[in-house]
């Protein structure tokens, strides 16, 4: 925890505990210049990762990481991976700069390790079985909220883009997406979305003034399924009960919200072309508009 507190503050609160590491070092003296090579191993023995799954970890659990750092007097490529058993891979590459102490083309790989891409800034590929998106929401947006009022400089660069697949994404309660395939990129304005899947084809606006401009959604289509199993009606209750106990803590702190869809269902629930409006305060939370239109009906 102090070491991540030193190079990046925020990520401190995401561990706890102590643990031993081994490290070996080559050193070369040149005439002109240095060059080197350090590796640096650890069980992580009595250190927990308070992340959701898959990269949870417990104390007592064990895991690999393995972090390799190579340079010389100008700069120093980091290589660092973390393998726990039956969870999905961690990567992450960068290059430090020694004149600036800051890094650069720094890329974090969960799942099947990526390429590196020739951007300066932090990227971030994603290629995970399934993934609980609540729950990383809470951690990104504390990582967000924390890293905007730190003044000092940052070590690590603006996070440009995130890309990647998950096979099973359980957006809430009830409610999980197949195959989907998203890229979010930042704009000088506002972070841009386009998410697709099985069940939606979509395209997301983030504003960077979130209070007031908040969050613009387009959907081609949304077609959320329900279990043939069961009776849809009852089924679409039990979900609609989980999302609003679940909406209770982060619906009051969602930004004003624009949605249209050019085809919208719910199982047999044909709903057409919808639009809708939202906005909340500390108070209450308000849906100003909501138009449905399907065939002659509204």
């Amino acid at each position: 925890r102090q070491l991540l507190q030193a190079l990046h503050a925020p990520a401190a609160t995401l561990v706890d505990g102590t643990t031993g590491w081994q490290l070996q070092l080559a050193l070369n003296l040149a005439q002109d210049d240095i060059n080197y090579q350090a590796q640096l191993r650890s069980s992580l023995h009595n250190t927990a990762l308070l992340l959701p799954a898959p990269y949870n970890k417990a104390e007592d659990e064990t895991a690999e990481l393995a972090l390799t750092v190579t340079g010389n007097s100008v700069q120093s490529a980091i290589a660092l991976g973390y393998v726990k058993q039956n969870a999905p891979q961690l990567h992450f590459n960068a290059l430090l700069h020694h004149d600036t102490q800051q890094l650069r083309r720094a890329h974090l790989s969960l799942g099947q390790q990526e390429p590196v891409p020739a951007a300066d800034e932090f990227t971030i590929s994603v290629n995970l079985p399934e993934l609980d998106f609540l729950a990383w929401f809470d951690v990104i947006k504390q990582q967000l909220d924390e890293s905007a009022t730190d003044a000092e400089p940052h070590f690590f660069p603006q996070l440009s883009q995130v890309r990647g697949k998950v096979a099973q994404l359980d957006v809430a309660p009830g409610v999980r997406l197949h195959n989907t395939v998203f890229d979010a990129e930042q704009l000088p304005q506002h972070w841009r979305l386009q998410l697709n899947g099985t069940e939606l084809a979509s395209r997301w606006q983030f504003n960077k003034d979130w209070q007031q401009q908040g969050i613009v959604a387009a959907f081609d289509y949304l077609h959320l399924p329900l279990h043939e199993t069961a009776d849809a009606s009852e089924q679409a209750a039990k979900v609609t009960e989980k999302l609003a106990l679940t909406a209770q803590r982060w619906l009051l702190e969602l930004p004003p919200l624009t949605v249209s869809c050019a085809d919208c269902s719910l199982g047999n629930y044909r709903f057409g072309q919808v639009e809708a409006k939202a906005h909340s305060t500390a108070q209450h939370w308000e849906l100003s508009k909501l138009d449905a239109r399907y065939k002659r009906h509204q």
